[in-house]
């Protein structure tokens, strides 16, 4: 079953508040700094795919009497759709999407503008872009733009430079393009924006550990402190000048004296194996449809086929007109719901009933439903089915009990 968009985001909301909960409380002053790179961007991809996914369980048999027909799939139009609550929430929901990502486009070409523009030569690995202090040192993807009216000693250029090209190599830049795109999507959440944060607070933990494993950690953060009023107006990068330097320094400390508990990591397990369980595991998928068993009929009296309800008789009823005429009946005849369309239910509703003898329609109910409205529906445009043509056993009409799904979906 198809699961509507409204409920896709609330169930990743959900998805996306865990994770973030568990990487605050338990990973986040961790010196693991790639572990937590790699969790950051593990637990945005899998807020996106565990409520699209579903995992079946065990099959689990849904017996039923009678002859199941082949499915119908009613379709609603969408000329017959009114202008619901759930068409403004799409739409409220739509408008600040479009414009977050046309904002990152604008950043995106505004960046590529001024590099070409201000283009000073290619090294290995990157192409330098000198800034003339219009923006502070940054790195996006293999961009280097680098502030040139700052006054840096020697050593302080070296270390500023083996700092973005840990960002360069490291493809930080496309870190930050993903979860700007989950900005877009996610714009309601705050999370996300929480979780960039994060991540570039990740970025630069990662870099400053690969420079002072070649300088002195001492120096280093001189370096760092010298650079706390330097600021960067693009978004989509990590300046060498980033906030939050306190946090960077002790970091940096911590990652010289302290070994990070791994075992914090493997507790993640057990956390998106219940996230899977409730929003991935689809037990309706696992119902496996299976005839209850019969015993041959052939010698059963007539008096006996009287009130019998047969299950497989030697001739079948069918349809008045044949099966297309029963699904032209059904197309027709079955309106969609307004509680299931607003609410965005979808799924299929397996109807059982008898043929009588005379052709007639009995005993109409229903074995498996969704309800909000569907299954009342179902049953409504069974009963007022046209007769059919009845069942034969011994060359006399005969009860026989048959079996409908009905697939209720939107477009």
């Amino acid at each position: 079953m198809i699961i509507p968009f409204l409920t896709y985001l609330l169930e990743s909301s959900i998805c996306l508040t865990v994770f973030y909960t568990f990487y605050r409380l338990v990973l986040r002053q961790e010196a693991f700094f790639l572990a937590n790179r790699v969790f950051i961007l593990a637990s945005l991809i899998l807020s996106l795919l565990i409520p699209a996914i579903e995992v079946p369980l065990l099959p689990q048999p849904l017996i039923y009497s009678g002859i199941l027909l082949a499915d119908m799939q009613i379709v609603v139009n969408e000329a017959e759709k009114a202008f619901s609550f759930s068409a403004m929430a799409h739409l409220l929901y739509g408008l600040p999407c479009v414009y977050l990502m046309i904002k990152l486009f604008y950043q995106i070409i505004k960046l590529l503008h001024f590099s070409k523009i201000h283009q000073s030569g290619k090294a290995s690995g990157y192409q330098l872009v000198l800034t003339g202090g219009k923006f502070s040192t940054f790195s996006f993807f293999r961009l280097l733009f680098w502030d040139n009216s700052q006054i840096l000693t020697q050593e302080g250029q070296v270390q500023i430079l083996q700092h973005e090209l840990v960002h360069i190599r490291q493809w930080h830049s496309l870190d930050i393009m993903f979860i700007e795109v989950m900005k877009a999507f996610f714009w309601f959440h705050p999370a996300v924006y929480l979780y960039k944060k994060e991540l570039q607070q990740v970025h630069e933990y990662l870099a400053d550990a690969a420079v002072v494993q070649k300088h002195n950690t001492q120096a280093y953060i001189q370096l760092i402190l010298s650079q706390v009023f330097q600021s960067s107006a693009v978004s989509l990068t990590n300046p060498f000048s980033q906030f939050q330097t306190k946090n960077r320094i002790i970091m940096l400390h911590k990652f010289k004296q302290t070994k990070p508990a791994f075992w914090k990591i493997a507790l993640s397990l057990p956390l998106i194996l219940s996230l899977i369980l409730v929003y991935s595991c689809d037990t309706d998928t696992a119902e496996e449809l299976i005839p209850a068993q019969t015993k041959d009929n052939s010698s059963e009296k007539k008096s006996a086929q009287d009130e019998q309800v047969f299950m497989v008789v030697e001739k079948m009823p069918e349809p008045t007109g044949g099966i297309g005429q029963l699904m032209q009946y059904l197309g027709e005849n079955i309106k969609y719901p307004a509680e299931a369309r607003q609410k965005g239910t979808e799924g299929k509703v397996f109807v059982q009933f008898i043929i009588n003898k005379d052709g007639s329609i009995g005993d109409v109910q229903v074995m498996k439903g969704i309800g909000n409205g569907c299954d009342a529906e179902a049953v409504r445009v069974v009963k007022a089915m046209p007769t059919w043509k009845p069942g034969l056993q011994n060359g006399e009409a005969v009860n026989v009990r048959m079996s409908l799904p009905i697939m209720f979906k939107l477009n």
